[in-house]
């Protein structure tokens, strides 16, 4: 049985954007590597934020998302390469004029990742795979009542490695991946009401990542997906100077270990069309939490993708995915500390394939 079926389209963009652990904005996306031959794909996709604070002002900003894939075959290898937003911390703290003074930050910081994948192919049923990430921090801003901190851009890198075994007579396919640690550390120009310091050391890290992806045909054109993805957050809290040196411009904000778990059907109607629905659900840290950064009260997704082939070597997707979060307080502020309910996201995606 062999059956392709995009599991809603961008979902590793989707429900993933406010990490109930840390500020994971998309994971990488390796099913690509097990196209048959050549393969190249472009998407995009744009995320509408309602999470809002209890006052009713809007905290989470829209943001918009575009990834590229192509992979080939040379000699008994496959060679990949894929890029993606790993991490981002958009919010919008001025929105929230009742707080006072307002903890919650502006900010405005992404980190792309460029992927450089190889796989090969031990035996018709198991496979390696290994490669090597570089991570881009933009420049980027953020502003809290004691300052701006304008803080540089940086780069990092990290290894990842998997293994797979798969039955292509049924479809089956169990990927195991580990993904290393990336240090992004740079510098940071903070300006206070009173005081300028310049280049005070900044720690910032993309968290060491393991996912299980799985899937089996189980019955004719039907397909069951799913994945596990745990990310150690608890590793890298983000800091700029220390408190003892810095005083008010010093920044700790830790974050929590996160698991995300995913479970969906596809489905092949005819030689055109598939279509898929799932779920993803990602537990947070409970009802209250002490990040800033990051809404950390859990989120569950609900996603439908669907698959229109144009001709032998070429299809479109389509993904639609609602993400409700689970209400949160951020404590340690007293009268404004932050209050998080009934919050809710929407993205919207397209992908283009083409096999050649």
């Amino acid at each position: 049985m062999k059956l392709s079926v995009l599991p809603a389209i961008l979902l590793t963009t989707t429900a993933s954007i406010a990490q109930a652990g840390g500020f994971e904005a998309q994971t990488l996306d390796t099913g690509f590597m097990y196209e048959e031959g050549a393969v190249l794909t472009a998407s995009t996709a744009s995320l509408n934020s309602n999470l809002t604070e209890a006052n009713g002002a809007k905290i989470l900003k829209d943001q918009n998302f575009t990834s590229f894939s192509i992979k080939s075959k040379v000699g008994p290898l496959d060679v990949g390469l894929t890029t993606y937003r790993s991490g981002a911390i958009q919010m919008s703290g001025a929105a929230s004029p009742t707080l006072s003074p307002n903890p919650i930050p502006n900010a405005d910081a992404n980190i792309e990742t460029l992927t450089a994948l190889l796989k090969y192919d031990l035996s018709e049923n198991f496979s390696v795979l290994a490669g090597i990430n570089s991570d881009k921090l933009g420049t980027s801003v953020i502003s809290t009542p004691a300052g701006r901190y304008d803080i540089s851009s940086s780069s990092g890198t990290g290894y990842l490695a998997g293994v797979t075994y798969s039955r292509p007579a049924i479809a089956l396919r169990v990927e195991l991946r580990l993904q290393s640690e990336s240090d992004l550390s740079t510098t940071t120009d903070y300006t206070g009401a009173t005081s300028v310091l310049p280049g005070i050391a900044t720690s910032l890290k993309r968290p060491q990542t393991m996912t299980l992806n799985f899937q089996s045909g189980i019955a004719a054109d039907t397909l069951l997906f799913g994945s596990v993805h745990r990310a150690k957050w608890s590793a890298t809290p983000i800091t700029v100077g220390a408190a003892t040196t810095h005083g008010q411009a010093a920044i700790n904000n830790s974050f929590s270990d996160s698991t995300k778990y995913s479970i969906g059907l596809g489905r092949k109607f005819s030689d055109k069309i598939s279509a898929s629905l799932s779920y993803t659900r990602e537990a947070g840290v409970g009802a209250t939490d002490t990040s800033l950064f990051t809404i950390s009260g859990g989120n569950q997704s609900y996603n439908l993708g669907v698959k229109y082939t144009l001709s032998e070597t070429t299809s479109i997707s389509a993904g639609y995915s609602r993400t409700e979060f689970d209400d949160v307080t951020i404590t340690g502020y007293g009268p404004a500390s932050p209050v998080y309910t009934g919050n809710s996201a929407n993205t919207f995606g397209v992908k283009l394939q083409v096999n050649f």
